[in-house]
């Protein structure tokens, strides 16, 4: 018969055996910076699909990742701008919201929202503002 004291310690050990397995939900992106651009575009994808899913702060990492590791084509730089800005507006960070859609206008000056996401009470008078200001410069 196993003693109440070895109960308690298989327990305890069984604990912190499979809290050693734990991962981080959040953690920074793991990628290859020897190959950028195609890590770049892993890292698009990665957050595209994790906006998809409403996993928003890991989207947003992977979002940063590929905005840092500097996409190809200006389309992808765009669209990456565009959710990382989705984001920053519904988690009420509207300095965020306003920089992204800003980044996003440099690049992409005639760029409009789908009418689908222009009328969005958070980003929607953003975009807006943020358009009606680089056009007026």
């Amino acid at each position: 018969m196993i003693s109440r004291f070895g109960r308690v310690a298989g327990t305890v050990l069984c604990i912190l055996l499979l809290s050693a397995c734990a991962t981080r939900q959040g953690a920074a992106p793991v990628v290859d910076h020897g190959r950028n651009w195609q890590s770049a575009q892993l890292a698009l994808e990665q957050g595209r699909q994790r906006y998809e899913q409403g996993r928003y702060e890991q989207a947003l990492l992977w979002l940063e990742e590929a905005l840092t590791l500097g996409l190809r084509n200006p389309e992808d730089t765009v669209e990456a701008h565009k959710l990382a800005a989705f984001i920053a507006c519904v988690q009420s960070r509207p300095g965020d919201c306003r920089r992204h859609f800003t980044e996003l206008l440099a690049i992409d000056p005639d760029f409009e929202l789908a009418r689908a996401e222009v009328g969005h009470p958070m980003w929607g008078p953003v975009f807006s503002e943020v358009k009606r200001t680089a056009t007026v410069r």
